[in-house]
Formats: C-alpha cells, sequence, structure tokens
C-alpha cells in the first residue's frame, strides 16, 4: 500500500511550485495593468478585481485539476505501464503552468496595446464630432491651395 504512493510527495511539492508560479505571473499582469490604467488616469474598478479575482480561481482550478490527473495517472502505474518515465512528476500540471504563464505573458502585451488602440479610437471618434464635413472640405481644399504654392515656386 505505501508503495503505491511513492512519489507523492513529492509531486504534491511540484505542484505548489506550479501553482505559485501561476499565481506570481497572474499578480505581475495585475499589477502591470494596475500600473498602465494609473499612467493613463483610468478609474480602478471593483469589476476589474473581481475579474481577477475569477481569473485566479479558473487558473488555480486548472492546476488543481491537472494535479488531480496527474495523482490518478501515477496512482495507476500508467506511465510505468506506457513506458515512461514520468511517475511522481506532475507533467499534465508543469503542461498547464507553462500554458498558463504564456497566457499572462500575451495578456501583458495585449493590455497595452489595446489601451493605446483605445485612446487612438477616442481621439478619432473626438475629431470626427469636432471636425464636421466642411471643415474637412475646407481644409482639403486648403492643402491642395498650399501644395500647388509650392509646385508653382519650385
Amino acid at each position: 500500500m505505501i508503495e503505491l504512493f511513492k512519489g507523492m510527495h513529492t509531486m504534491f511539492v511540484l505542484v505548489a511550485v506550479v501553482s505559485l508560479i501561476v499565481l506570481i505571473a497572474m499578480g505581475i499582469d495585475l499589477v502591470f495593468g494596475w500600473r498602465k490604467a494609473k499612467q493613463r488616469g483610468e478609474a480602478h474598478s471593483s469589476y476589474a478585481l473581481s475579474r481577477s479575482i475569477n481569473k485566479f480561481l479558473l487558473y488555480e482550478g486548472c492546476v488543481i485539476i491537472a494535479a488531480g490527473i496527474d495523482t490518478l495517472l501515477n496512482l495507476a502505474n500508467m506511465w510505468d505501464i506506457l513506458g515512461i518515465a514520468f511517475s511522481g512528476i506532475p507533467v499534465i500540471a508543469f503542461i498547464i503552468g507553462i500554458f498558463l504563464c504564456v497566457v499572462e505573458l500575451l495578456s501583458m502585451r495585449e493590455n497595452a496595446e489595446d489601451k493605446v488602440r483605445k485612446n487612438f479610437d477616442k481621439v478619432a471618434q473626438v475629431a470626427t464630432k469636432v471636425v464636421d464635413k466642411d471643415t474637412i472640405i475646407e481644409l482639403f481644399v486648403e492643402a491642395i491651395r498650399k501644395s500647388k504654392e509650392v509646385k508653382d515656386e519650385q
């Protein structure tokens, strides 16, 4: 019976490390997003924090489920049956942890780009509201006239 649980302690320690690394990645993403919002003067809402809590529950839940799968694979000696030397190693939890860390990395990059894109969209909306059709025509005619004057001077 004791032999059945061989390597489980090491596996659970490794799962705890995976879980901690995913938690750190989520924390870095949260701080990064919070800092960007503060730099842009955007309001900090409880909605954004509740999304972070939901993300924490989802990500850490995924790691725990992956650890459960690894535990079952280990208890069933599936790695030994398949002839793979992964006994006591949480392979599925590692894969899920790597995936979640990559998602967080992409999230940090996209957040910065999305915020810049949103600001450009806001400027474009304001510009179209401020500048009406007649003004655009006047500016276009003025640009043509000036380019013609520059051409004539050459």
